[in-house]
């Protein structure tokens, strides 16, 4: 194949250089061979996937399953021959290009009579030059920059994933890549998820390496400044100019081992290249609000999913600012509310910055609005000194970067996007622990230690009158919580255990084990409780709503209405769990969804419980929307919510239905019942249960019987599960 590729280049006058690529066994989408033509920094043309000579490729989709994997990946590649050495087809971006080509004879015993029929000569000429001479398409829209530049993140993942995989058996000192993953994953990919410690680096370095790009590539203007015509330290550097987070990670991560990946990389670059940012930009406003969070869906959903990563529509962000705006304006002394000097907002979850420009925007408008159009920029300018936000994931910190940049352009700020306090951090990592990677390496980090240590300096001793944001979605997240659940070292009780009552209530507790709750309490500390002096502040979150009336948040509740002021809460989902889908503010999220603002201002007495104030919205999302627009912070809308202490924040009924005893006071012993925590062993059906109870046990890979198993802590498929009462206990684990 090699020889047929290279001779057939030479005689259409170029030439041809290929690269095998390692050999796995691992359902990763890696071609067989990467190809380039002629000599220039950036010139991979494409790949070749190469079947067994038995194997029919004309249907792909068909073949085993791990061929079918590989080919769902390979299908979404931008110029691809996929080949069983006798029937040829190129495929772009999952398209079909050109014929099928079949060669006369079988490839295993013809030899030099191996032919081409006569009448695809023509065709399969035209199939290789339309291969070689391959050149990416200008991508003008978000759908186009995510379906070409998310399946090459992919390639480059599994590269990475490879090199460990080959480094694994081999001696410390043949290792070098092995240990710059060891020493990245320290400060720069903090990671307390149970993934698997290599792919979960490598999705990071991947994701990382891609949005580090975008982010160059959305800065160049003109061919001059294309990235085909710079090295990955030169791209690095350029970008650092303005975004020295970014640029000094994109350094550290390509500069010892951009050879290594060099097909995946170069291919990539020249894609990114292709994007035509003036254009997309303007057919598109919002083309960075949405693209991180396609990105994620079209690269790896179940990652998506598992990672809580989900846009904030813009009708909730505007109402959310809107009326924490009214809150500082009416409640808290600040007339200006978020322009007032004194206010200091921090957004610790920013995903994409959504929240932030938000807020610059809306400061910018009422600048404008009350005549004082030639103060707007400075407005601006001086809120950017006020303006926080904290972001783990690098692709959305780089998007964060890509959207405040261009607002504060559009807004005349002179105000560098490297002078704002936008910082990639781990909200929840404890600030207080020391950090060996900037330790051991010096200066050779520079700005990436420069902005932990900033980071770190703001979580121990920042004062912060507003956080608002959406935390991540994601329950049963035990062991993620950083500090805040396993709390420091020498400095007393996890912050956590404010929101426990460590009684009765206890056993319910365990719904407290998840991000969101982490970040409410992380937020509740930094603005309530870390500065006995601190005049006044707000915590205004977007968050699942369990907290509203479950028995698992009691102490959560008790914590509020013990140590705020006021609290209001705007019901999302009075339908509760699994709303009609028409009625969501977020289609893939099923769970009670609530907008809670709790505030404390300085002086107030606290001998008596916060007043919480509680109103639903109803309808589809549109009516839903329309309603939140509508609410004011003063207005006649709210219903006071039951004055006790560890009550549901839902109001009290206007019957006597309070007055009688729970049923948890008549029967006080209770248990939660049956909880597999996993779905496939319900059905209504025993032939079902049986299907699908032998799969598991058929399985023969490893990765997959885990998958379908459904791995949780405490049950996993080489542990020994405690038995019942009465069977016998089981001989042996699952695996």
């Amino acid at each position: 194949m090699e020889t047929l590729l290279v001779d057939a280049a030479g005689v259409l006058g170029l030439q041809a250089v290929l690269h095998a690529e390692v050999a796995t066994t691992a359902h990763r989408i890696r071609p067989d061979l990467a190809v380039r033509i002629g000599k220039s920094p950036r010139n991979i043309v494409g790949h070749v996937e190469l079947k067994s000579p038995d194997k029919n490729v004309i249907h792909p989709g068909g073949l085993n399953q791990r061929d079918r994997r590989q080919w769902e990946g390979m299908a979404k590649l931008p110029n691809l021959i996929y080949t069983n050495g006798q029937t040829w087809i190129m495929y772009r971006s999952g398209r079909q290009h050109g014929d099928t080509i079949h060669l006369d004879g079988d490839l295993r015993t013809a030899g030099s009579r191996l032919r081409l029929p006569a009448a695809s000569e023509a065709a399969f000429e035209a199939m290789l030059i339309a291969f070689f001479s391959w050149q990416p398409q200008p991508l003008t829209s978000m759908r186009e920059v995510v379906a070409h530049v998310a399946p090459l993140c992919t390639l480059l993942r599994d590269a990475v994933h490879d090199r460990l995989d080959a480094e694994a058996g081999l001696p410390r000192h043949r290792r070098p890549f092995t240990d710059l993953a060891s020493t990245l994953e320290v400060d720069l990919f903090p990671t307390t998820d149970d993934r698997d410690k290599r792919a979960a680096f490598a999705d990071r370095y991947a994701q990382s390496v891609t949005f580090a790009l975008l982010l160059a590539g959305s800065d160049t203007t003109g061919d001059d400044r294309a990235l085909a015509g710079m090295s990955l330290h030169e791209v690095g550097r350029r970008l650092g100019a303005e975004h020295s987070v970014m640029g000094r990670a994109l350094q550290i991560l390509t500069d010892q081992v951009e050879g290594e990946f060099r097909d995946s990389l170069d291919m990539l670059v020249r894609v990114i290249d292709a994007i035509d940012w003036r254009s997309a930009l303007v057919g598109e406003p919002g083309f960075h609000i949405h693209l991180y969070e396609h990105f994620l869906q079209e690269y790896d959903a179940d990652l998506r999913k598992d990672s809580g990563t989900y846009y904030t529509p813009a009708p909730l962000v505007t109402e959310m600012i809107r009326l924490v705006d009214e809150v500082l304006a009416t409640t808290l002394d600040c007339p200006d509310g978020f322009a007032d000097p004194g206010v200091s907002i921090i957004d610790p979850a920013m995903g994409t910055g959504t929240f932030l420009t938000g807020i610059i925007d809306l400061v910018a408008r009422k600048q404008s609005e009350g005549g004082n159009e030639g103060f707007r920029a400075e407005s601006v300018q001086e809120l950017a000194s006020r303006l926080i936000g904290f972001e783990k994931q690098m692709g959305a910190f780089a998007v964060a970067q890509m959207r405040v940049g261009q607002m504060l352009r559009h807004l005349n700020a002179r105000v560098r996007l490297d002078d704002m306090r936008l910082h990639l951090a781990d909200t929840l990592a404890d600030p207080w622990r020391p950090s060996q990677l900037f330790d051991r390496y010096g200066a050779l980090w520079g700005p990436l230690r420069d902005d932990a240590e900033a980071a770190s300096t703001i979580q121990r001793d920042g004062r912060i009158t507003v956080v608002i944001g959406n935390p991540p979605h994601r329950e049963q997240a035990e062991g993620q919580g950083g500090w805040i659940e396993k709390g420091s070292p020498g400095r007393g009780d996890p912050p956590l255990d404010a929101f426990r009552l460590h009684g009765a209530a206890g056993v319910y507790e365990n719904k407290l084990k998840s991000l969101c709750t982490y970040f409410w309490r992380w937020a509740t500390h930094k603005v309530f409780d870390q500065h006995d002096d601190h005049r006044h502040g707000v915590v205004c979150f977007v968050s699942t709503g369990g907290f509203i009336r479950s028995a698992g948040f009691q102490g959560m509740r008790s914590y509020l209405r013990r140590t705020c002021t006021e609290g209001w809460v705007i019901d999302l989902t009075p339908e509760t769990k699994r709303p009609p889908l028409n009625s969501r503010f977020f289609p893939g999220v099923q769970q009670e969804l609530a907008i809670a603002i709790f505030i404390r201002k300085q002086g107030e007495r606290r001998d008596q419980l916060a007043p919480i104030h509680y109103t639903a919205v109803h309808g589809t999302r549109q009516e839903k929307e329309g309603q939140l627009h509508g609410l004011h912070i003063n207005g006649p809308d709210w219903r006071t919510s039951r004055p006790t202490e560890r009550a549901p924040f839902t109001p009290a009924s206007h019957s006597g239905w309070d007055a009688f005893p729970a049923l948890t006071d008549l029967i006080p012993w209770r248990k939660p019942g049956v909880k597999p925590n996993r779905n496939w062993v319900f059905s209504p059906s025993k032939i079902t249960l049986h299907l699908r109870w032998d799969r598991v046990i058929q399985e023969r890979n490893p990765a997959a019987k885990q998958a379908l198993f459904k791995k949780t802590h405490s049950r996993t498929l080489d542990r020994e599960a405690p038995p019942n009462p009465r069977p016998p206990p089981p001989r042996s684990p699952l695996s």
